[in-house]
């Protein structure tokens, strides 16, 4: 029987994940409703502007150039590559995604139920249940980056690094 290698399997993961995402984008962006005007210098960017469009895809263009071009193996292999991936997932694509503002465009992009819940979740007040999940995920962020019961030099960094 053929089993697929773990690092294949993760880039066509990554693959999938930021092909459904730039799918969602883009049907939400033809739905987003055009403005009569456009936006005066110093405003936010529209979000169904061109500008808005070119800078979400390239932010997952250059999000699945780290994660499933060679980079993304070279990146196992050498440091220097490791460092070129990190400054791509760090600083470059969170840049591109932030000034695209695709939230809305996302939002429009799901189906109609879908769509519906997001816009409900999003308009109720904070409850007691926004305060747990805020909690976990604290917790889970503080386990995350604490040091393994299992490492021996209490390190946060993998041993192939």
């Amino acid at each position: 029987m053929f089993t697929w290698p773990e690092a294949t399997l993760m880039r066509l993961l990554a693959a999938a994940g930021i092909f459904l995402v730039a799918a969602v984008y883009l049907r939400g962006w033809r739905r987003l409703p055009r403005p009569a005007l456009p936006p005066a210098s110093g405003r936010a960017t529209d979000p169904a502007s061109t500008r808005s469009l070119l800078l979400c895809l390239s932010g997952l263009a250059l999000l699945a150039v780290a994660f499933i071009s060679p980079l993304g193996y070279l990146a196992t292999q050498y440091f220097s590559a490791r460092i070129v991936q990190h400054m791509l997932v760090v600083a470059s694509v969170p840049s591109l995604l932030m000034f695209a503002n695709p939230a809305p465009a996302l939002v429009y992009g799901l189906p109609a139920r879908a769509r519906e819940a997001t816009l409900a979740a999003l308009r109720r007040p904070a409850d007691a249940a926004s305060g747990r999940l805020r909690r976990a995920l604290h917790w889970a962020c503080l386990l995350y980056t604490s040091p393994s019961p299992r490492d021996r030099t209490r390190s946060r960094m993998p041993s192939s690094a």
